[in-house]
């Protein structure tokens, strides 16, 4: 019977440490990549904004006003001037955004589609906008016509209880016609979104918004828009959504809230849906002395708009609005703000980008050792708990960080071949890099009394479950430099070292599983082998991550004959070795791939 094994993927890995260098240079890069930059201060791209209106011929000619921020190449942001928003009875010109500068050229950024709160409007919340554009989103935001600021000073509403069918139709309708550009090859949006990267925030009725479109509301009609990756409701409302409704909710959630919202209570507001939903990632973040507002720049808006001479029905309103917000008992809201953009980057990178190298942002401990106003809670359901010797971890193994010393004992035999015990870090620590770098091999080797030692990693898996017949080797614990790793197979192995893309059998009984959903690297050879990769190496290229591993096909020397594909997933892959017999090879990167089935 199959049981999980994570011990033996030591063997998948096992050549990596033995192989020929690739060639130099194969890491340069240029322009930015996404998940890099902190996720709490402003990211490497330039920012560009524009606006124009969306007519939905199905619903009546329903016309949407939109803004859309975006990426810029900092080339093609040189000499264009700033934005300027319309506030109604003012203009506001942005800090950050620029008037409409050519989108990036290297694409292919995750979609955030936002939802504004009831009364409010479409750029409401400016800083947050700008803050996703330069860390390599494109945010795109509608005005839910209806149930905006100026609706109520028109007096041309729309009852709440047609609303709350109209704003999730609107956001998807709005995914709809974004999308479209950016399959048009004649559009400025051409290839800029990455289709299987979307996410919605929203804020107050614009959160109820954001879960209604990830769970639908079955009372209204209303179905999951299975497009949406990720959610974010900011001070969001939950109500008019069932227990059934929110228990729908099956895909990663950040919530994002206030501990002294009057509007929006945070229980039952976030509570409530925080306990329900089925997401097997779900993190709440609660700001300490928070307010409803604390995610709108209200306070701008108060400052432009009394400058202005704002009409004094519009000025009651934003004033009894600023109270939640700009209050003196309140947190100040430039540390709202902060915190905002800090913790929904690192979620969407942790879910998008670089996962491992942004989860550290969504720990209490982060929290506490950077003295951050916050209650953190974070969810996590139904994931696979995989045993190693005995160790229980908390989570699959996608992007999981991980390092390996292989000691060879004695001479190689008649075959060729030499002992060789491998030592794995996982789930005993993270393999800290200048820890791991520290590692003197020659005195491991004396230590242990080996003819060698090699470092191998670190390593992350691209994989996502690994299952195994036999039993776990070893299980003592040594620590080299201050990393603890554990002995985890004794195996062996031809030391020779081998170029990249040549063929090497490991002897393993396993299936590595790669879940549906997913997008993965995949070389095939010019026999029509296909390899599909089952982890990524940061020895040549430190800066490489998980996002990055389907975009490198440029960056690798290929051979003849030999190509590289991304690959989505409609349903799971699982890759079973052959008798006995896995058959890996490695790229320029030192990635390794297994084959998925002989040609």
């Amino acid at each position: 019977m199959k049981r999980v094994l994570v011990v033996l993927v030591v063997l998948a890995t096992l050549m990596t440490a033995l192989v020929t260098a690739p060639a130099a240079g194969a890491s340069d890069r240029s322009s930015p990549r996404p998940g890099r930059a902190p996720a709490e201060e402003l990211g490497p791209w330039a920012i560009g904004y524009e606006t124009f209106e969306l007519v939905d011929a199905a619903r009546g000619d329903r016309t949407l006003p939109v803004d859309v921020w975006y990426p810029v190449d900092a080339d093609d942001a040189v000499g264009v001037p700033k934005a300027q928003l319309d506030l109604f009875v003012a203009d506001y010109e942005l800090e950050y955004a620029l008037d409409a500068p050519e989108p990036a050229g290297k694409g292919r950024f995750p979609l955030v589609v936002f939802s504004h709160g009831s009364g409010g409007f479409r750029s409401q919340s400016w800083f947050y906008m700008q803050h996703l554009a330069s860390h390599g989103y494109v945010v795109v935001a509608p005005d839910h016509v209806g149930n905006t600021a100026l609706d109520g000073f028109f007096g041309t509403q729309i009852p709440g209880s047609e609303m709350v069918t109209l704003r999730p139709q609107d956001i998807s309708f709005v995914m709809d016609e974004i999308l479209a550009m950016n399959e048009d090859d004649d559009h400025r949006y051409d290839n800029l979104i990455n289709e299987r990267r979307i996410a919605v925030a929203g804020h107050s009725f614009g959160g109820y918004t954001a879960l209604a479109i990830a769970g639908g509301v079955e009372a209204l009609g209303l179905e999951a828009d299975e497009r949406v990756d990720a959610i974010i409701p900011l001070a969001g409302a939950s109500n008019g959504m069932s227990d059934v409704d929110l228990e729908n909710i099956d895909i990663p959630t950040l919530f994002l809230s206030s501990t002294d919202d009057v509007t929006v209570p945070l229980d039952p507001g976030t509570v409530r849906p925080f306990d329900l939903i089925s997401s097997r990632r779900a993190y709440r973040v609660d700001i300490l002395s928070g307010g409803h507002n604390s995610f709108v720049n209200i306070c701008d808006l108060v400052d432009v708009l009394l400058e202005a001479g704002l009409p004094d029905v519009l000025l009651a309103q934003l004033i009894s609005s600023a109270e939640e917000g700009c209050g003196a008992d309140l947190i100040n809201i430039d540390e709202a703000h902060r915190l905002t953009n800090l913790y929904s980057v690192a979620f969407l990178n942790d879910v998008f980008n670089r996962p491992g190298r942004n989860a550290r942002y969504l720990t209490d401990d982060y929290a506490e050792a950077n003295e951050l106003p916050v209650d953190l809670y974070d969810l996590r359901r139904g994931e696979p708990r995989l045993r190693f010797s005995g160790v229980d971890p908390v989570g699959p193994l996608r992007d999981f960080r991980y390092c390996e010393m292989i000691t060879l004992a004695g001479l190689p035999n008649a075959d060729g071949l030499i002992e060789a015990t491998v030592w794995n870090s996982m789930f005993l620590n993270d393999c800290p890099q200048d820890a791991f770098d520290a590692i003197d091999t020659a005195e491991v080797a004396a230590d242990l009394g080996v003819t060698a030692a090699v470092k191998n990693g670190p390593r992350y898996w691209v994989l996502d479950a690994i299952a195994a017949e036999g039993a776990t080797a070893g299980g003592e614990i040594y620590d080299f430099g201050g990393i603890e790793m554990r002995s985890s197979a004794t195996v062996l192995v031809n030391p020779a070292n081998r170029a990249p893309y040549s063929q090497t059998s490991v002897e393993r009984d396993t299936v590595f599983s790669f879940f549906a959903g997913r997008e993965v690297p995949i070389l095939t050879d010019p026999h029509g082998n296909e390899y599909v990769m089952q982890s990524y190496s940061l020895e040549v290229d430190p800066e490489l991550g998980l996002a990055d591993v389907t975009e490198i096909g440029g960056d690798l020397g290929l051979p003849p004959g030999w190509t590289f594909e991304a690959r989505f997933l409609d349903q799971q892959l699982d890759v079973v070795d052959q008798d006995g017999i896995a058959t890996v090879v490695q790229d320029d990167l030192r990635n390794t791939y297994q084959l998925i089935a002989p040609a």
